[in-house]
């Protein structure tokens, strides 16, 4: 694949194998790198709201006591 389009617009990631002939490539355009970011932050404030939600139940809990 000879495709310069979207060049600039591209991560690439080599994986050399300290054993071995092959080289691995990855390449991840900008848009890739956006989701991924999005999709951690969504899933890291979930986290934040589950872990908060938790320790309301149980400071109500600790204070039915």
């Amino acid at each position: 694949m000879n495709d310069t389009k979207g060049v600039k617009d591209a991560f690439v990631v080599k994986i050399i194998p300290p054993k071995g002939y092959s080289v691995y490539r990855l390449r991840f355009t900008r848009r890739h790198v956006v989701g991924v970011a999005a999709v951690l932050v969504v899933a890291m404030l979930a986290a934040v709201g589950v872990h908060t939600w938790q320790l309301k139940v149980a400071e109500n809990d600790v204070r039915a006591l």
